[in-house]
Order: C-alpha cells, then sequence, then structure tokens
C-alpha cells in the first residue's frame, strides 16, 4: 500500500492556479505520443498518405513552447534582479530538465549501439559520433543541429536556450514593449510558415528559431494578464478552441494558422483559470502535467522497441491486435514516466538544487 500511495502522490487531485494550462500540456504529450505512433495501427499500404495528413499534429511542440513561456514567466518574473538570482533561475532549470535528458540519452544511446553492433537494419540510425554526442549531452544541438540518439530532445535544447535568453526576453515583453514584441512574434511566426508553406518543412526550421515566437507570445501573455482577465472566455469557447485546433493539426491546414490556433487556445486557458472556473474533471486530470516532460522523453524508446520492432518487424501485426499493443505501449509509457518521475527526476533535482544553494550559502 506504501508503494501504491507513493506512486499515486503526484496525480493526486490539483488545487494549481493553472488547471487548463495544465490540462493542455497533458493534451500536447499525448498528442505527440500518438503522432509518433498510431501509424503502427494502419495498414501498411496506406501509412504514408495517413501520416502526411496528420503531420500538423507535430505542431503540439510550439504549444508546449507557448505554455512554457507563460509558465516560467509566471514562476520567475521579477525575481531576477541581480547575477545571482539568474544563475540560480538556470541551476534550477538545469536541475529540471538535465537528469532526465541525460538518463534517456544514456538508454537511448545503448540501444542504438547494440542496433549498430548486431547489425539490424533501421530507416533513422542516429548520428553516434563524438561531436554529435558532446552537443546532444549539453543540449546544444538544438543550435549545432544532429541526428541525436533521442530524437525529440532538440526540443529540450531550444528549451534550455530559451532559458539562457530569458531576461531579454522579459524586458522585451515589458508593457511598453509587449505589443510590438507580440506584433513582432506573430509577424515572425506567419512570414515564416508562408516561407516554409508545409508542416514538414515549418518542423524542419532550426529549432530556436521555431521556438522562440512561441516562448515570447508565452511570456507576453503572462505579463498581460490584466488584459486577459477583462475578456470573459466561456469554459465551451476554450474546448472549442482546443478542438479546432486539433482539427487543423489532423486537415490540410497552413501551420500559421494552427499555430496561432494554438496561442488562442492558450488565452483561453489563461482566461479561464484567472477566472477559477475549475471543474472536478480538470482538478483530475491536471496534475498529470507533472508526467509531461517524462512521457515526452520516453515515448520515443518505447515506441521504437515494441510497436515498430516487436509488433511490425518481428510479429507483422495487423491493425488490429496491433492496436492493443499500442494501447500495452501507452501504458508502459506512463508507468515508465512516472517511475522516473518519483525516483530520478524529483530526487537529483532536490539534490541539485539543495547542494547549489549550500555552495552559494558558503560563497556569501
Amino acid at each position: 500500500m506504501a508503494i501504491v500511495r507513493r506512486l499515486s502522490a503526484p496525480l493526486a487531485t490539483s488545487d494549481h492556479a493553472w488547471q487548463r494550462l495544465d490540462f493542455l500540456r497533458l493534451v500536447a504529450a499525448c498528442g505527440i505520443l500518438v503522432h509518433h505512433s498510431y501509424e503502427f495501427a494502419i495498414p501498411a499500404s496506406v501509412r504514408s498518405a495517413a501520416m502526411h495528413r496528420t503531420e500538423g499534429l507535430a505542431l503540439f511542440v510550439d504549444l508546449f513552447f507557448a505554455i512554457s513561456g507563460f509558465t516560467i514567466a509566471s514562476m520567475y518574473a521579477g525575481r531576477m534582479a541581480s547575477l545571482t538570482d539568474y544563475m540560480r533561475f538556470l541551476s534550477r532549470r538545469a536541475s529540471r530538465l538535465l537528469p532526465l535528458h541525460w538518463l534517456t540519452f544514456l538508454v537511448s544511446a545503448l540501444f542504438w549501439i547494440f542496433v549498430v553492433k548486431s547489425g539490424i537494419s533501421s530507416d533513422h540510425i542516429p548520428q553516434l559520433d563524438a561531436s554529435c554526442t558532446l552537443r546532444t549531452v549539453f543540449l546544444l544541438h538544438g543550435v549545432f543541429a544532429c541526428q541525436a540518439v533521442n530524437g525529440v530532445s532538440w526540443s529540450i535544447s531550444a528549451e534550455m536556450i530559451f532559458y539562457i535568453l530569458f531576461p531579454a526576453i522579459a524586458l522585451m515583453a515589458r508593457p511598453a514593449a509587449r505589443v510590438l514584441t507580440a506584433i513582432l512574434a506573430l509577424a515572425a511566426v506567419i512570414v515564416t510558415a508562408f516561407i516554409f508553406k508545409s508542416v514538414a518543412d515549418w518542423t524542419a526550421l532550426p529549432p530556436v528559431i521555431r521556438g522562440i515566437p512561441s516562448f515570447t507570445l508565452g511570456v507576453i501573455m503572462f505579463n498581460a494578464r490584466p488584459a486577459i482577465e477583462k475578456l470573459i472566455v466561456a469554459d465551451s469557447a476554450f474546448y472549442a478552441a482546443a478542438i479546432l485546433m486539433i482539427f487543423t493539426m489532423i486537415s490540410p491546414s497552413p501551420p500559421w494558422l494552427t499555430v496561432c490556433l494554438c496561442y488562442i487556445t492558450v488565452v483561453a486557458a489563461i482566461c479561464g483559470d484567472i477566472h477559477n472556473k475549475s471543474t472536478p474533471l480538470l482538478r483530475k486530470l491536471a496534475p498529470g502535467a507533472v508526467l509531461t516532460y517524462s512521457i515526452y522523453m520516453w515515448h520515443t524508446l518505447f515506441i521504437i522497441l515494441v510497436p515498430n520492432a516487436i509488433g511490425d518487424k518481428i510479429l507483422h501485426l495487423e491493425p488490429l491486435p496491433m492496436s492493443f499493443l499500442l494501447l500495452l505501449t501507452y501504458a508502459l509509457i506512463f508507468f515508465a514516466s512516472l517511475i522516473s518521475y518519483i525516483y530520478w527526476e524529483e530526487p537529483l533535482r532536490r539534490i541539485i538544487n539543495e547542494t547549489y544553494d549550500r555552495k552559494l550559502r558558503e560563497k556569501l
């Protein structure tokens, strides 16, 4: 019973102020998970066409960036008055990102080394050279691109760059500059989307260039809370915006439209949360947001191992049994994420933060 209580504690009912944003984070994580896996439940003859139609699901990452900008601003805005504050901020963010990044990097690297040494054929062998390894370990592959062993970690590299730039972004997002900054950020999204007309091209953008407009707008949304508070947005409008956003992701829609709908959905979520319109369903689902980073970082490894290698390559399963195997895969990802969060991420996060604070006190 003690183990059950320990495992269920992170998923207890939430009283967090931003429950709709947490809910959106969970939706985005599940959307990315489905985007990278549902093809295995489709007959091989039509997979390519189906995947092409739903490439827009990759834009859930842009939703993540916008929510991240808002969340980071809510936690740290006005709390970086000195270099010491800034270094503490970077330490806190690194302690959240690096332990899981390094663990999934190690596990993924060992897996791909085994694949290469065993002579197993694969269409997507990542780079295993020293240069790419060093860039990935230190989260530089979002700037100096390479095919990392855990491919989705490119966005974590971009996040770390945004954290480094956060004081400058926060300065641009102050009231005197936020309208101009918001216009420039939206213009950057739309102009870039017109240059890179397809979703495939949009997702091929350099990570920082792709993500910084969304992150910046997230910071602006936090600073614009008084204006957002004046909006009266019904919960039905929030859910309608979310559904419309997802619809454009799975239909032939321009990426700029989907990304802008991501922003509209985030604004509607903020408005609902500001007015404290909590519901029993949100209180139950929002705590799942603590696992979104874990789900995101673990899911590709499980998908490669279970539905791809076992279900598709070895057993050659038909769509129906493969669908059940996918459900099992999702359960395994959720369980691994929960274990990872409780026994790896949070303990190391506390150790790193306590060590940094102790050394800082000793210097002072």
